[in-house]
């Protein structure tokens, strides 16, 4: 009949296996067949799981029951094979010792102790049975003879008692001090084992998390650099877009100006655009002298910006005053990041325009996002000032009409 025989094994009983495991296996071993495996769709793993349950053991589950029968099977086909093949699977647990699977930890046992054979269990099977038949008995002490005196019967009972008390207090501590420092000695070495089990954990547990604080790092260094080049792009795209738009308006304005030089009417046209000009650029420096709305900021503070004043047309602050308190504080904070951070910050999602799309903005103007509704239109002037223009709701019909 199939039996525990890890229990044998010197290795197992001293490798701090848990008390309700090594329970829980002695009962699964009876019910499994010679081979020492569960059959396909076996009745007996279903009876065993019931026993084990009858016994109190907590972990009842089919995975334990499957695996405790797979660690038995491992172990009694090792124990039954050839020279050959056993010295494969030595070979195999010694250079692969952290990814051999759970089922080979029999074999790890009976390869400590220099178990080869199921003939060298079976002898220790025998020296078990053996030991245990050795074991000495209880005395039975016979009945007294009443054949004394009424007295003389209850001396000689208490003096008998006496006697088989001491006896008996001293023959239970012979057989309990053996077992007691059994126990120790038995439970030293699993506490010895789980705390140096415990070290390695800690210290592999302690690189891993010192290769993750690198790997952060490592991460945030390249996000950031991809950041940089992303904000360099994007001005650069900026810079090429006014450039090519410059260009074109350029062109355009010269060949009007040419085709138009070529008749009376054409020339009264063209000093009606330098008036227009002109009016602009006087706007354009009345408003800058104007004073800033209270509270908002008035100079510009990041990259090629640094230094520049910020200035508020008559226009701005009109369109301003229409706004409810909130969205004019929404504006000014908006207005304090600008400088802060520059117009080229995601936030802000700037951009140019053409020359007639937004109402009163000048050539070369650009648009930033003051709220997720309100736009601010502005333009980079001379001496270091950026002038801002008008302030209006994306799509507002009344913004986006011409004046010319």
């Amino acid at each position: 009949m199939p039996f525990n025989f890890f229990e044998l094994l010197p290795s197992y009983q001293k490798s701090g296996v848990r008390r309700m495991v090594r329970k829980r296996r002695d009962i699964i071993a009876g019910f499994l067949s010679d081979d020492y495996r569960f059959q396909r769709d076996d009745p007996k793993k279903s009876h065993a799981i019931a026993a084990m349950s009858d016994s109190g053991i907590l972990d009842v589950t089919n995975v334990a029951a499957s695996a405790d029968a797979r660690l038995f099977g491992c172990a009694f086909e090792y124990l039954n094979a050839s020279q050959e093949q056993r010295q494969k699977i030595q070979d195999k647990i010694s250079s692969e010792t952290d990814r051999v699977p759970d089922r080979f930890s029999g074999i790890r046992y009976l390869i400590e102790d220099n178990i080869k054979t199921w003939e060298q269990i079976l002898e220790l099977k025998a020296e078990q049975e053996k030991r245990t038949e050795q074991l000495p008995k209880s005395p039975e002490f016979p009945e007294h003879q009443a054949t004394e005196s009424s007295e003389d019967v209850v001396n000689s009972e208490n003096a008998d008692k006496e006697d088989v008390d001491l006896e008996t207090l001293a023959r239970n501590a012979a057989e309990f001090l053996p077992s007691i420092a059994q126990s120790f000695a038995s439970i030293i070495p699993r506490l010895l084992t789980n705390i140096e089990e415990l070290k390695r954990k800690l210290s592999l547990f302690s690189g891993q998390n010192q290769s993750l604080q690198q790997q952060s790092e490592q991460l945030l260094i390249g996000l950031q650099e991809a950041q940089n080049r992303a904000k360099e792009w994007e001005q650069y795209a900026l810079e090429l877009d006014e450039k090519n738009r410059s260009l074109t308006l350029d062109n355009l304005r010269k060949y009007t100006e040419d085709l138009a030089a070529g008749t009376a009417h054409g020339r009264r046209f063209l000093l009606d655009i330098d008036r227009f000009d002109q009016a602009q650029e006087r706007s354009a420096q009345e408003a800058i002298t104007k004073e800033s709305p209270e509270g908002f900021p008035e100079k510009m503070q990041n990259g090629n910006f640094t230094g520049f004043k910020l200035v508020y047309s008559e226009k701005f602050r009109k369109d301003l005053k229409k706004r409810d308190p909130k969205d004019q504080e929404r504006t000014r904070k908006a207005l304090e990041l600008f400088c802060e951070q520059g117009p080229y910050h995601n936030s802000f999602g700037t951009h140019s325009v053409a020359d007639d799309t937004i109402q009163s903005l000048p050539e070369k103007s650009f648009v930033s996002r003051a709220t997720d509704e309100l736009r601010f239109g502005w333009r980079s002037e001379e001496n270091k000032i950026i002038c801002l223009y008008r302030l209006f709701r994306e799509g507002e019909k009344e913004f986006y009409k011409s004046e010319f």
